[in-house]
C-alpha cells in the first residue's frame, strides 16, 4: 500500500524536532496520529484541520532542553467529525479555545480532550456543553470562567 492509504501512525520519543510537517495533510486515511514526545515548536499547521478522518490525535510533551514546545492558539478542528480523542498537553499553546472548537464531532460521541499544562485563557466555550459524555483536562491553564 502507498502511504497515501496510511491509517496509523505512531513516533513518541523519536527524537523529532523542528515544526510540525504540513506533508502530514497527504495522508487523507489517517485515523490515528500520535507523536508525543518529540521535541516539536512552533504553531500547529492548520493542515491539521484537513486531516478529516482523524480520530485520535496526540501532539503531547513537546518541550525539551532543545524545544520550547508547540506554540500559538489551539486549532477549532470543526471540520473533523470523528476526533473523539484530543491530546495537546504540556506545550506552550496560548490564546482561547474556539467556540467552534469540534463542532462537528457527534453529540453522542465520549469525547477526551487534556489540554493541561499549557497557557490556554479567556472562559471555557458553552458550545463544549452539548457532548453528552466528555472528559476535560485543563489543569495548569489559566481559563478564567465556566459559564
Amino acid at each position: 500500500a502507498e502511504l497515501s492509504d496510511l491509517e496509523v501512525f505512531a513516533c513518541v520519543e523519536c527524537g523529532l524536532k523542528g515544526t510540525l510537517p504540513t506533508s502530514v495533510v497527504s495522508l487523507k486515511k489517517l485515523e490515528y496520529l500520535n507523536l508525543s514526545r518529540n521535541s516539536f515548536s512552533g504553531p500547529l499547521p492548520l493542515e491539521l484541520e484537513s486531516l478529516l478522518s482523524l480520530k485520535y490525535l496526540s501532539l503531547s510533551e513537546q518541550i525539551s532542553s532543545i524545544s520550547n514546545g508547540l506554540t500559538g492558539p489551539i486549532l477549532s478542528f470543526q471540520k473533523s467529525l470523528n476526533l473523539t480523542d484530543l491530546h495537546i498537553h504540556k506545550n506552550q499553546l496560548s490564546g482561547a479555545i474556539p467556540s467552534n472548537f469540534l463542532q462537528n464531532v457527534s453529540l453522542s460521541q465520549e469525547v477526551r480532550i487534556d489540554l493541561h499544562s499549557n497557557r490556554l485563557n479567556g472562559t471555557l466555550p458553552l458550545e463544549l456543553a452539548r457532548f453528552d459524555k466528555m472528559t476535560l483536562d485543563l489543569a495548569d491553564n489559566k481559563i478564567e470562567g465556566i459559564p
